[in-house]
């Protein structure tokens, strides 16, 4: 991430860039800095996106070919279309032969390494690989106490490991969760172990989304981790957030 921001901030950007990876949420921050870095917002003359799994290689290459308007960049978005299996030569051709004012920007969560595309992108683009194994306990406090900072809010790092204990590792739901503390403390300056117990919802529905995990005798625990898994191959995510004897509001967020 930091790469890119430099990237954004000298403006100096790669012909093609690769976003991959099991974590929906860096992704998505990723593709929104780079969209915002090269457009300007509302230009839907040098934006375009391709979602849907057959992309018409055709209009790829005419979008492709043609230089910006007004602008410096020509921005393409390719939003899982599995762009790599099915483009192949066709699409390496392309990337090669297009002028550098355009830029192309693929998000998949699954690629092969194999392949002649990625291998292209690997030698001539960039390519950012963003894992949930790396998002590790120090690495996610590190990030909590930064979306604190912001707002001008500290917390102690044991009440920190305690909310991360209580919210899970799932950096949508982290966000969530920071967001609603800064607004359920108002002007109070520190977060407090008291201040996570009320407003964050405990560890079930951490869990709800975890395959097979159910609280009822019937039930098979797949619905909602099935709903998360689509959300998240889409680049999207799902949420929760409950309180017990009231009820409980499921969030769905689309990129």
């Amino acid at each position: 991430m930091k790469e890119i921001k430099k990237q954004i901030k000298e403006k100096s950007f790669y012909k093609v860039y690769l976003l991959t990876g099991d974590e929906p949420y860096l992704i998505l921050q990723a593709k929104h800095m780079l969209k915002n870095g090269m457009i300007r917002e509302g230009d839907t003359m040098n934006y375009a996106e391709f979602t849907d799994a057959k992309v018409d290689i055709n209009t790829l290459q005419e979008l492709a070919f043609t230089y910006p308007f007004f602008s410096e960049k020509r921005l393409l978005l390719l939003d899982g279309t599995g762009i790599l299996k099915t483009g192949k030569d066709e699409f390496v051709n392309i990337m090669d032969n297009m002028p550098e004012t355009t830029c192309i920007l693929i998000c998949e969560s699954e690629v092969d390494k194999r392949s002649k595309v990625y291998k292209w992108i690997k030698k001539n683009g960039y390519i950012g690989e963003f894992l949930k194994k790396n998002q590790t306990e120090k690495v996610l406090l590190r990030w909590i106490a930064a979306l604190l900072g912001k707002e001008k809010k500290q917390i102690r790092e044991n009440d920190a490991i305690y909310f991360l204990q209580k919210v899970g590792d799932d950096m949508f739901q982290i966000k969530n969760e920071t967001d609603k503390l800064i607004a359920y403390v108002g002007e109070k300056e520190e977060i407090t172990k008291e201040d996570i117990d009320a407003i964050t919802s405990g560890e079930v529905q951490d869990k709800i989304f975890v395959p097979f995990f159910t609280t009822k005798t019937a039930g098979s625990g797949i619905g909602l981790s099935l709903c998360k898994q689509i959300m998240n191959q889409h680049g999207g995510n799902i949420t929760v957030y409950s309180e017990p004897g009231k009820g409980s509001c499921f969030t769905l967020q689309f990129c």
